[in-house]
């Protein structure tokens, strides 16, 4: 396989985990908004829903619109795609780390954790392989 075909590949693949990711965390936002019985396996005991509830703007535009973003533009190769990875894959890694170390400090919150794990490294992963060649 040449390297424009293992490209073409990682871009293919890089396409479907954004669009599952984005629309994956949109979902998952209208399941903490909708029931609030789930949140227990996202927040903390004693620490209120409005800290979760914060991360919500830059959840929706840099995790959600920023994976879906980037799945159109791999999908129709757009030239901004490239920057617009690497935003999105250091938010996805912030955000991943967050995710990870709760239960580390906390003892809680461990489905979180667990969901968060592809984003930590799939994105970092695409947007170092498909990074324009000079």
């Amino acid at each position: 396989m040449n390297l424009e075909d293992q490209k073409q590949y990682i871009r293919t693949f890089a396409s479907l985990f954004f669009v599952l990711q984005g629309a994956g965390a949109a979902a998952w936002w209208i399941t903490i908004l909708g029931f609030p019985k789930i949140r227990e396996f996202f927040v903390p005991i004693g620490v209120p829903f409005a800290s979760l509830l914060s991360l919500l703007p830059g959840d929706l535009i840099l995790y959600v619109v920023g994976s879906l973003a980037s799945a159109y533009g791999l999908l129709t190769r757009k030239r901004w795609v490239w920057p617009l990875m690497c935003v999105h894959a250091g938010a996805t890694a912030y955000a991943a780390l967050y995710a990870i170390m709760l239960p580390m400090l906390l003892s809680c919150c461990k489905l979180g954790a667990i969901l968060m794990l592809p984003s930590l490294a799939l994105p970092l992963y695409f947007a170092w392989r498909l990074r324009p060649r000079a």
